[in-house]
């Protein structure tokens, strides 16, 4: 499991760094923030006014321009939905202590996530599935073990990430475009909770 914690000593919320996100057409072997020259990398945004015809940009939605190694680059600026912040964090070696651990796994954790936690430790092998023939088999521990929590450190937030396309802006079907909407929506359902019964189904 992962907890994700502010900048040790913590900054002041309402000054907590604001970045945005850009994916490059090309492959770059760097992930994370750089020193460069404004000659090298400096886009142009500018508000459009007509919808491009692969649907992704609409009339006074911000599109940015670039170009890098003399290739011209179209950005297109993809916000996040309503109620969600991204979030950019480093690895650390640090772990959360066990009580906290067991705390978050008792009370800050929903039903959904430890279901979620025991679906990935079974499938890991580290406990087996539950059923009447393994009641007794319990030398592969459970959820009652100590769980090692590493610590992720929060660098920054954004509310938008700009997807670069080669001379045109990406559509709707780019795999990063779709991918985001998709997983939202299913990181949506899968902690959602669904505690009314379902209309024209008769109760038991």
């Amino acid at each position: 499991m992962l907890a994700i914690q502010p900048p040790t000593p913590p900054s002041n919320p309402s000054k907590t760094r604001k970045l945005t996100p850009n994916l490059l057409p090309c492959a770059i072997k760097h992930s994370g923030p750089i020193s460069i020259h404004p000659r090298y990398w400096a886009p142009t945004t500018s508000i459009t006014t007509y919808a491009s015809a692969n649907g992704v940009n609409k009339p006074g939605q911000k599109t940015s321009t670039s170009y890098f190694r003399g290739r011209k680059l179209l950005g297109s600026h993809v916000p996040l939905p309503s109620g969600y912040h991204g979030l950019v964090l480093s690895k650390t070696e640090r772990v959360l202590p066990v009580s906290l651990a067991n705390d978050a796994r008792a009370g800050a954790v929903g039903h959904a996530e430890l279901s979620i936690v025991e679906k990935l430790r079974r499938m890991e092998g580290e406990i087996p599935p539950t059923s009447a023939d393994d009641e007794d088999d319990d030398d592969k521990g459970g959820l009652d073990e100590p769980l090692e929590v590493k610590i992720l450190e929060e660098q920054a937030r954004f509310e938008e990430v700009v997807v670069w396309g080669h001379e045109t802006p990406v559509g709707e079907e780019d795999e990063f475009v779709r991918g985001l909407g998709e997983w939202l929506g299913f990181a949506g359902a899968i902690h959602a909770y669904d505690d009314e019964p379902k209309q024209g189904k008769a109760a038991t």
